[in-house]
């Protein structure tokens, strides 16, 4: 809990106050109704509020649709048109830090839906693509003993991640899990 989980510009944040974080903001969507199944779309920037939102929604048990920033309009509706119960956007998210702090609880269910993710949509409307819990639990549970040379000499060395771009990304979202 002490040790720094999420820089973020000059703010260090330590894991324990990631984890009231993440906790909060599932507290304020679970009080509005959001839970297990429920479809949230993430319009959000890459900040520690913005990663403490995305795991929130994991913890919930919802289906995370991630928002690609440069989506044309047609397909900003499109995707927010596929099976979305709420759009968490960074006032959002301000206002559900505002509330009562709380700690995660987990309600994610193997069977559901854990994430969607886009394509760009070059080709005309994004398609997406589910997964998931079950899934994202096999993908992200990295199995060592199996690990070739390479990746353990890559895992031995590597403390620390630079993450840029968008957290709608799946790449992003996996160097996330670890």
């Amino acid at each position: 809990p002490e040790h720094v989980a999420v820089e973020d510009g000059d703010h260090a944040m330590t894991g324990a106050e990631l984890h009231r974080m993440i906790g909060t903001i599932a507290h304020g969507l679970r009080s509005s109704g959001i839970g297990p199944g429920s479809g949230v779309a993430m319009d959000l920037d890459v900040s520690a509020e913005s990663l403490a939102a995305y795991l929130a929604g994991f913890t919930l048990g919802c289906r995370v649709i991630g928002v690609h920033a440069g989506f044309s309009p047609p397909q900003r509706r499109h995707v927010l048109s596929c099976g979305v119960d709420t759009v968490l956007t960074g006032t959002r998210v301000a206002e559900l830090l505002r509330g009562a702090a709380a700690d995660p609880v987990v309600l994610a269910r193997p069977d559901d839906v854990a994430r969607v993710v886009y394509t760009s949509g070059s080709t005309g409307l994004p398609k997406g693509c589910a997964q998931t819990y079950k899934a994202l639990s096999v993908h992200w549970s990295w199995d060592a003993e199996n690990w070739c040379a390479d990746t353990a000499e890559l895992a031995r060395r590597t403390s620390r991640y630079l993450l840029f771009g968008t957290l709608s990304s799946a790449i992003v979202q996996d160097f996330l899990a670890l």
